[in-house]
């Protein structure tokens, strides 16, 4: 099998939807021989910030002499983004080697059940069954969905992170807060250290409640560790200091913008340092930071025209882009969006479009996607210089010949409408 089979062969799981329970994924690793149980973890869940903080622990670790594999979804324009080696994609080789290997033992559990193994299940085996022979220090896995149910809950991981808490997915976690906290709090387990990034006050009490059922110790935000200060450099980068489990850490260089990001450092640099139960090295620390990336969070993609991709695709994330936003300089803002229909897209919107000068609506190529004419109607309630451009493509041509100097274009609103983009902008070519 090839790079492009195993392509094609994932693509045929896709519709295969998601289903609650651990027991195929169970299933299908015991067959595998457990790799799961064969490295150190630690576990991220939590609405926003899962992927920027996961990717900062692996930099910090990696830094400080350990070899950590990082498990991420999804992915923007190959799957292999999802599985990382210290810092770095896995091999398209090794990709499809391993998934052809398994594909025997994926096919025997669903021939075992009554529903097959979903998209994901398949993802998370082949994450487990390649970390495992790879002799790792450390794996730092993030949940897909919320955290009970999670395909990735069955590690026990040394260290167990819940970066917040804010509705989503509530047909499947529950309608408020305090439902959706207990959902990702599953993570936590007895034997297991529990750091909390900055949650709300119902959110904080469940999980705490979690960690007194399992017999926990839980760090958190403010009370243990803090984010003392944060400065902007320029428009690529910010400084802060953090006040950490052990010791203070000033002045370190952050390559990823937003006050949120810094929030993000800093429950990376409590994680690490209660994964190594010891302070960290300043120096490793600030090196590691200087070359920490989060592709698709606030990643800009060209400084003539200056265009930027984020992945926001909820309320809170929304908010915490405009106020990134608010602290760039530019003049006119070209707002290029395609929202999947499952999100709260109205309190989405409310946030972001009173600041566009322009609204591109359009569609990615999820099912899931919210058809470009109801999103439009849904702008126009809020904004009427708007344009329907259904095909991503045209709409991104579009905003960029609009586009004058010292106009930023923004491409937000879902993950997968960033990918697509990253794929077409980095091979386009001005007219």
């Amino acid at each position: 099998m090839n790079f492009k089979d195993a392509i094609a062969y994932m693509d045929t799981t896709i519709n295969f939807g998601i289903q609650p329970g651990l027991e195929q994924i169970r299933a299908l690793c015991d067959m595998l021989g457990k790799p799961q149980e064969r490295f150190n973890s630690i576990h991220i869940a939590g609405t926003n910030g899962k992927t920027s903080t996961a990717r900062i622990v692996s930099a910090i670790l990696v830094e400080h002499g350990l070899k950590v594999a990082t498990y991420t979804s999804p992915h923007l324009c190959s799957y292999t983004e999802r599985f990382l080696i210290n810092n770095y994609p896995i091999a398209e080789e090794y990709f499809a080697d391993s998934l052809d290997e398994i594909i025997p033992y994926i096919e025997a559990t669903n021939e075992k059940s009554e529903e097959p193994l979903t998209h994901f299940e398949i993802l998370t085996a082949l994450a487990f069954y390649m970390f495992a022979r790879q002799d790792l220090d450390c794996a730092v896995i993030e949940t897909g969905m919320g955290g009970r149910w999670d395909a990735t809950n069955i590690i026990f991981p040394e260290v167990a992170a819940i970066t917040n808490v804010d509705l989503e997915h509530t047909d499947r976690l529950g309608k408020t807060i305090s439902k959706i906290a207990w959902e990702k709090a599953h993570i936590i387990k007895n034997g297991s250290k529990a750091v909390a990034g900055s949650l709300k006050e119902e959110a904080l009490a469940v999980v705490k409640e979690r960690c007194r059922e399992q017999k926990v110790q839980l760090l958190s935000f403010k009370s243990d560790f803090a984010l003392s200060s944060v400065a902007r450099i320029d428009s690529q980068a910010q400084m802060i200091s953090v006040e950490g489990l052990y010791c203070n850490y000033n002045d370190i260089v952050l390559p990823l913008l937003g006050e949120h990001q810094g929030e993000n450092a800093t429950l990376a640099i409590a994680i690490s340092e209660a994964y190594l139960e010891k302070p960290l090295s300043l120096e490793k620390l600030k090196e590691a930071c200087r070359k920490v990336t989060s592709p698709g969070r606030f990643e800009i993609i060209s400084r003539d025209p200056f265009i930027v991709v984020d992945g926001a695709h909820n309320a809170s994330g929304v908010l915490k882009l405009v106020s990134t936003l608010d602290r760039i300089g530019f003049s006119r803002l070209i707002l290029v969006m395609a929202i999947l229909g499952d999100k709260n897209i109205d309190e989405m919107l409310k946030p972001i479009i009173p600041h566009a000068d322009l609204v591109i609506v359009t569609e990615n190529h999820s099912e899931r996607c919210l058809e470009a004419e109801k999103l439009g109607k849904k702008v126009a309630v809020l904004s009427s210089n708007y344009k329907v451009i259904k095909d991503i493509k045209e709409a991104l041509r579009f905003a960029i010949k609009s586009a004058k100097q010292d106009d930023l274009v923004l491409v937000t609103g879902s993950l997968y409408t960033v990918g697509e983009s990253k794929d077409f902008l980095n091979q386009y070519k001005p007219e």
